[in-house]
């Protein structure tokens, strides 16, 4: 034996004995685990350098390995063994390390197959290692183990070779030769996948074009051309996800080939055959559509598919994108076609946003298109697909495209669903339908189109959307707009008419008779009017008082004035009276309603006060307003006891205004002689102010204490001018209180200029009450400090005091302080220096009454020579006083002297 025969049996005896090794250390391993390969690992990396090595070796020098029968027989056995084993086990091992550790377990059975080939003459026993080889292959382009799969590509490659050299010296038979195609499609198909996978694009191409050039249909079986189909597929998914269009359609049109090899039963063999090629010709058009000028290889594929597939959505998708310039008649009969072709129950959705796609091209298409589907759907088994199509529909027609054809479509459209369901439609269905119509009829009346929004909301009220049971108040919601909008268009009886569409519960609603109310208001027909009144009063609705409180503001000036207190005083009973609605029953627009409504009521009965001398009718008139400000003013206090701010129904502008109202009518009580309605009012006026809350700021407190003291001094005016009840003390001392109020504000910073000027008025008629009361009650002590209070700032109104104080002191019985007073207000007056006349009657008074002494005659007359030598030439007293004076002086001495 050679020394090189003696060096390849001896690595041939080390690969067995490994080979050995490794096959009973994975046999024995129930579950192989990582750990475990770690030491075999490391003799399989040895062992199968040195066999590629050596087999290597072989190829390069091209002979047969001297190996003897024995030795190659256990090379063969071994091989397979091992080859057995590993594969055996990779079917149970899910690991991706340990799977690699079993391809290149593989990998050694492998080389070492293809060593017994060399040492052989059977050409037979090379399809064995060919077909292990493919085997091998396919798996790591599984894995994707590319360094396992390319030695693995290099030793198949040299086995079908050699099978190939074989072949041309007519060596082999008939059935070998076709084994040998068989192979080498594989080999080439699986190199083709592998050079993908390594992205090696240029081979690719490469085995592409060595493959167009076999038989397929005769040499390659369905299983294996549908496998490398599903391996480009993947690839050419990859690269259009990374935008590598180009490539990825041409590696896609690969795919397609080896999916429709001529002659070959795919559908035999692939049970989803049809949609594997599908969806191949799919990614193959989205490839294209992004690949510069590839518009009639596009087109060229969607003919394919419009006449293979032409039950698929994406087909006529894929043609509506491709052809953006289609006429409305195309689009057409492309979708009649779709919804003819397609079967609706399992595309029905993908139909239905394909038409959403198109509206703005062809609505009139799009709605063709959705008849025939309600129409072709079974009622009975597809009932809620019918009911999408239904609401589908109305979106469409309401939320994408709205013309003005818009609302006869529907109209016929609903008519036509009526037709074809059989049971009702669902809740859920009828509420969104409603709501889409609902909302083009407000979009409508925002718009004032009132004759458009009630074809809106006659939409709403077709049959098929109607709810009989109508549980909730979706109907009269409805039919209620319907009257306002017939109420806009002044279609008062319309409205009216509207009511008989309602059930028993709408019609007695109080918004149905509140609309009602309005219609006969505008109709004149007060008698039916009032008749709603009297249902919406007699019925226990949180509604009833804010919705009487609108009809009081909507009759003004419309019912009779008694027919407006009648409607006024029922809605200030029922908020005397309701408990609910003074607390979270409504919401706090309502509370608006009713101050606004006794602001009318009030405002209406004053006006007729106005321009009447009949003072039986002033009566009647103070009388309504007499009860209107006590039911106001009930309401306010139990207002007022309310914590929940949003729950008060008076404001503190609606309490100044009522206020200012009652404080106004009692002024107007005093001009037609009515001293107790004065008194009412003007403790009206008080007890409103006294509502408002004091957190209001420092300027309106003020105002509201100069309010106060206003209508504290309305209040003592009534009650003088109402005689024998009158209790001076009383007076004095609420005067006397609030004329020390007045002086505190007088002497605040905060107070403003117009109201100094209130507080200045209140003082001076304050000082005239005080004085009058101090006068009347028989007290003395306090009239001379009064008489200091008297402001001296301006003449004229100085004047005007003292001429009040004076007709006060001439009017008392009280003879004892007259003379004292009268001579000290004429002094007061002659310092002024003005107005000159009328001191003169002052003087004239003095010296007349025979009730006054004359003992200080001689004062008033020193202080008048004094001022009369000091008169400029403008300021005279008038002669003829002077004449009278100076006469009755020396008539005085005269009567002295005797």
């Amino acid at each position: 034996m050679s020394e090189l025969e003696s060096n390849i049996s001896t690595s041939i005896d080390e690969f067995i004995r490994i080979s050995n090794e490794i096959a009973k250390s994975i046999e024995s391993s129930k579950d192989l685990s990582e750990n475990q390969i770690l030491p075999i690992q490391s003799k399989l990396d040895v062992v199968l350098s040195l066999s590629e090595s050596l087999l290597k070796s072989s190829n390069s020098i091209n002979q047969y390995l001297p190996l003897s029968n024995e030795v190659r027989d256990i090379v063969e056995a071994t091989a397979s063994n091992l080859w057995n084993i590993s594969s055996i086990t990779s079917r149970v091992i899910d690991s991706q390390k340990i799977q690699l550790f079993l391809c290149q377990v593989k990998l050694f059975a492998l080389v070492l197959l293809q060593i017994y080939d060399r040492s052989n003459f059977d050409h037979s026993k090379l399809f064995r290692s060919t077909n292990c080889a493919i085997k091998l292959f396919s798996s790591c382009i599984d894995f994707q183990f590319n360094d396992v799969a390319k030695k693995v590509q290099t030793y198949g490659e040299a086995s079908i070779a050699r099978l190939i050299e074989l072949d041309k010296d007519d060596k082999l038979g008939k059935e070998d030769k076709s084994k040998i195609y068989e192979n080498t499609s594989k080999m080439l198909i699986l190199s083709m996948n592998h050079s993908l996978i390594i992205k090696d694009y240029v081979m690719t191409k490469l085995y592409e074009t060595k493959l167009d050039k076999i038989n397929l249909a005769k040499h390659a079986k369905v299983e294996f051309l549908s496998d490398c189909s599903r391996y480009l597929f993947n690839g050419s998914l990859e690269l259009y996800e990374h935008e590598n269009f180009e490539k990825a359609s041409e590696i896609v049109s690969y795919s397609i080939k080896y999916l429709q090899v001529n002659d070959l039963n795919y559908k035999a063999v692939i049970n989803d055959y049809d949609e594997r090629l599908f969806q191949s010709y799919l990614l193959y058009i989205k490839c294209l559509q992004k690949v510069p000028n590839s518009s009639n290889k596009v087109q060229e594929i969607l003919k394919y598919l419009m006449e293979n597939f032409s039950n698929r959505v994406e087909v006529y998708i894929l043609k509506l994108e491709e052809y953006q310039d289609f006429e409305e008649s195309e689009i057409k009969d492309l979708v009649m076609t779709l919804v003819v072709k397609v079967p609706l129950e399992n595309n029905l959705e993908k139909i239905l946003g394909l038409l959403r796609n198109i509206c703005q091209k062809s609505i009139y298409a799009v709605n063709k298109c959705m008849d025939y589907m309600l129409t072709k759907l079974d009622p009975i088994k597809s009932h809620d697909q019918l009911e999408l199509i239904v609401s589908t529909k109305v979106y469409f027609n309401t939320n994408i495209i709205n013309s003005a054809k818009t609302i006869v479509e529907l109209n016929s459209f609903l008519k036509l669903a009526e037709r074809t369901f059989t049971k009702s439609i669902s809740q859920s269905s009828r509420s969104s339908i409603v709501t889409l119509i609902w909302n083009q009829g407000t979009k409508s009346l925002k718009a004032q189109k009132y004759s458009v929004v009630i074809e809106w909301y006659n939409l709403c009220l077709s049959r098929i959307l109607v709810d009989e049971r109508d549980e909730g108040d979706e109907n009269g919601k409805i039919i209620r707009s319907l009257q306002n909008s017939h109420f806009l268009l002044n279609n008062y009886q319309s409205a009216i008419d509207c009511v008989e569409q309602m059930n028993e519960k709408h019609k007695s609603s109080i918004l149905t008779q509140y609309n009602l109310f309005r219609c006969y208001i505008k109709l004149n027909n007060v008698d039916l009017a009032i008749e709603t009144i009297e249902r919406m009063s007699s019925r226990e609705d949180p509604l009833s008082v804010v919705t009487l409180a609108v009809c009081v503001i909507e009759s003004k000036g419309i019912l009779p004035t008694s027919m407006s207190l009648n409607l006024m005083f029922k809605l200030l009973s029922l908020v005397m009276n309701d408990d609910n609605y003074k607390n979270e029953s409504s919401t706090g627009s309502d509370y608006v309603v009713i101050p606004i409504a006794i602001r009318c009521t009030i405002v209406m009965v004053l006006k007729g006060c106005e321009n009447e001398s009949d003072t039986s009718i002033i009566s009647k008139h103070f009388a309504s307003l007499l009860e209107i400000f006590t039911k106001s003013l009930s309401v306010a206090k139990k207002n007022s006891s309310n914590k929940v701010k949003k729950s008060q129904k008076f404001t503190v502008d609606d309490l100044e205004w009522l206020s200012s109202k009652a404080y106004n009518i009692a002024c107007t009580a005093v001009k037609h002689n009515q001293s107790s309605t004065c008194l009412s009012f003007a403790q009206f006026a008080k007890s409103f102010i006294t509502l408002i809350p004091h957190d209001i700021g420092a300027q309106k407190l003020i105002e509201l204490q100069i309010w106060d003291i206003k209508s504290n001094i309305l209040i003592m005016l009534a009650t003088i001018l109402k005689g024998s009840e009158t209790s001076w003390n009383e007076i004095r001392e609420a005067a006397t209180k609030d004329f020390e109020s007045i002086n505190r504000l007088l002497t605040s910073n905060e107070i403003g200029e117009n109201q100094l000027e209130d507080c200045k008025s209140c003082r001076i008629q304050l000082i005239l009450f005080r004085f009058q009361a101090e006068l009347e009650s028989g007290l003395s002590d306090n009239l001379h400090g009064i008489l200091e209070q008297v402001p001296t700032e301006d003449k004229v109104l100085d004047f005007t005091i003292y001429s009040t104080i004076v007709a006060l002191v001439l009017k008392s019985n009280r003879n004892q302080v007259k003379y004292k007073l009268l001579s000290e207000i004429i002094i007061k007056s002659l310092e002024l220096g003005s107005n000159f006349s009328l001191i003169s009657i002052w003087i004239r008074k003095l010296f007349e009454d025979h009730s006054l002494t004359g003992e200080n005659h001689e004062l008033v007359i020193s202080h008048l020579i004094s001022i009369l030598k000091c008169l400029d030439q403008e300021e005279t007293f008038p002669p003829f006083e002077i004449d009278w004076l100076a006469s009755t002086c020396w008539n005085s001495g005269v009567t002295n002297i005797m």
